[in-house]
């Protein structure tokens, strides 16, 4: 865990999945004034979950940023030692571009201006029972999640008719 200051003193345990995408571990594993919220959330949570595809989205990730900040990629393999270790932690949802998930995810990316990758994780999420939530920093995956029904743990993005504050989970709400 890192020993940044804690967000909130008292955030709640979640024991519904709470879904991490590659936009919240990365604010794990580089610098960002977020990690100590990705960190409490992941201490906090009885099921962790990623999809499959989040690991390579991360690692991607680390490794351009281990390029712009040190040439010759010092400490790249640190940091996707940290990322396997931690990989251990999560229950890892499956998702195919092929087929029916590569529909729904061209759908879904059609639907709301999302990326491949973010589609994919939400594709993966729709089978999850609810109550689930998702703990992202991406603001159009966010207006997805949540017009999906999931719940929203972190987001800087102001949603009419829905309260949102920086460490709590935001219940989503039902759908007309």
């Amino acid at each position: 865990m890192s020993t940044g200051p804690a967000i909130t003193d008292d955030f709640p345990p979640v024991n519904e999945p709470v879904v991490f995408d590659a936009s919240a571990l990365l604010c794990r594993y580089l610098p960002d004034k977020r990690g100590p919220l990705v960190d409490q959330v992941l201490d906090s949570s009885a099921y962790p979950a990623v999809t499959a595809p989040a690991r390579a989205e991360v690692m991607l990730g680390l490794q351009l940023a281990v390029d712009r900040s040190r040439p010759g990629r010092a400490g790249q393999g640190e940091l996707w030692s940290w990322l396997a270790a931690d990989w251990n932690r999560f229950w890892v949802l499956p998702v195919s571009v092929g087929g029916a998930d590569g529909v729904r995810a061209a759908e879904l990316g059609a639907r709301y201006g999302l990326n491949l990758a973010n589609a994919l994780h939400l594709v993966a999420m729709e089978r999850l029972p609810r109550p689930a939530w998702l703990l992202t920093f991406d603001d159009r995956q966010v207006v997805a999640a949540v017009d999906l029904g999931f719940g929203i743990v972190e987001t800087t993005l102001s949603i009419p008719g829905r309260s949102t504050a920086h460490g709590l989970l935001v219940e989503p709400t039902s759908r007309p």
